[in-house]
C-alpha cells in the first residue's frame, strides 16, 4: 500500500476549504515553481491569483445565469453598423 504524498494531502484539503481554482492548477504551479526556483513567496502569491481569478469568473458566471440575459454577446461580436452614432474606436478604447 502507498502512502499519499505531501502533494496529495494539500489537493485532498483544498476542497473542504472550497479552494477549487487553487486544487485544479496545483500540480502545474508546483511544477513551474519548481522549475523557476520560485520562493514560497512567489509560490504563494501564483496560488492567490489562480484561486481569485477562478473565484471571479464563478462569480460573473453565476450572476450572468442569475441575470437570465436572452443571449450572450462580447464587444467583438458588437454591431457597429447596427449603431452608427457608437464608433468603434471609443469602444475600444473603453474596453482596455
Amino acid at each position: 500500500m502507498t502512502t499519499p504524498s505531501d502533494a496529495d494531502h494539500v489537493h485532498q484539503a483544498l476542497h473542504p476549504l472550497k479552494l477549487e481554482g487553487l486544487a485544479s492548477s496545483l500540480a502545474a504551479l508546483c511544477e513551474q515553481a519548481d522549475k523557476e526556483a520560485w520562493s514560497y513567496a512567489t509560490l504563494l502569491a501564483h496560488w492567490l491569483r489562480e484561486e481569485l481569478t477562478a473565484r471571479e469568473e464563478r462569480r460573473l458566471s453565476v450572476a450572468t445565469k442569475m441575470a437570465r440575459f436572452p443571449f450572450h454577446n462580447t464587444l467583438e461580436q458588437f454591431d457597429v453598423a447596427f449603431q452608427p452614432s457608437v464608433e468603434k474606436r471609443r469602444i475600444q478604447e473603453l474596453a482596455s
